[in-house]
């Protein structure tokens, strides 16, 4: 009862040892077939995306193709699109990964850290398609890691600039910075930041169930799980094309908080209680 409410699933690492789910496998096994091949010591940079042919090739272009000495490679997960956004993307010179359905973010997401873990890769990005946040300055975002003095980063417009003016949605990112920071008791300064790193070691720990609202839940479950955040100024610019996939601010603040909820309560406190029971 409590597992089905509070969405106490599996962490990546269960997921790898339970073996992928079928159409997972497939997906994976298509990437394989065009002889696509990544290595450990590259940061594989995954960008999920719906629609977004009028920004996905700008995003991929930005990315640098080194950082801190180690080479990117750019993995789009393709949620479903029916525009040209997977060609764009394969021109650019990305690798595509085709979700089965429309499944959401939060499943694109999954779908892509599996895949790193499935490689064996040792570091991660994420930015988001809408072109919103800017990952040529991905070295800076990586640095930290590399050295050891954190396990996952993400880019804060609180720490930097943000040129969005919708009010409603900017008082949103302070209450849940906010409420996070108090529940989580860690300061932290952006809460559905759409540029982050990770190092794999923290990917293998998490647990993740949202479709939607996947970065207040990974943020929550990584903290959770003893992992060290860094934070790192950014600009945050408003979408150049293409249409927000998200819902009306107040129906989209009620869903985050309840995701948010939902994580807290899952992984501060119910999380270690059944290990604690397990281990008893």
């Amino acid at each position: 009862m409590l597992e089905k409410i509070f969405n106490i699933t599996p962490t990546n690492r269960e997921l790898l040892e339970k073996g992928l789910p079928k159409d997972l496998s497939e997906s994976f096994r298509k990437i394989s077939m065009n002889k696509v091949e990544v290595p450990p010591n590259v940061i594989l940079v995954l960008i999920p995306a719906f629609n977004e042919e009028g920004s996905v090739k700008d995003v991929i272009l930005r990315i640098p193709r080194i950082a801190c000495g180690l080479k990117t490679q750019v993995l789009v997960i393709n949620d479903g699109s029916t525009d040209n956004t997977p060609s764009i993307a394969e021109a650019a010179g990305a690798m595509v990964l085709d979700m089965p359905r429309n499944s959401g973010q939060g499943a694109a997401l999954k779908a892509g850290y599996l895949f790193a873990l499935h490689n064996k890769t040792q570091f991660v990005a994420v930015v988001d398609a809408d072109g919103q946040w800017d990952p040529s300055d991905l070295d800076a975002m990586m640095t930290p890691l590399i050295k050891g003095d954190a396990d996952f980063a993400q880019g804060s417009r609180r720490l930097g600039t943000t040129e969005v003016q919708d009010r409603f949605r900017n008082l949103g990112v302070e209450f849940f910075t906010r409420l996070i920071s108090l529940a989580t008791h860690t300061p932290v300064g952006d809460t559905s930041s759409g540029y982050r790193a990770y190092n794999c070691e923290v990917l293998e720990k998490v647990r993740l169930h949202q479709r939607q609202y996947q970065s207040s839940e990974i943020l929550i479950s990584a903290i959770c799980s003893g992992a060290r955040l860094y934070e790192h100024p950014v600009a945050m610019s408003v979408r150049a094309s293409g249409v927000s996939k998200k819902a009306a601010n107040w129906k989209y603040g009620l869903m985050y908080l309840r995701a948010v909820l939902q994580t807290v309560i899952r992984d501060r406190y119910l999380v270690p209680l059944l290990k604690k029971h397990q281990t008893a």
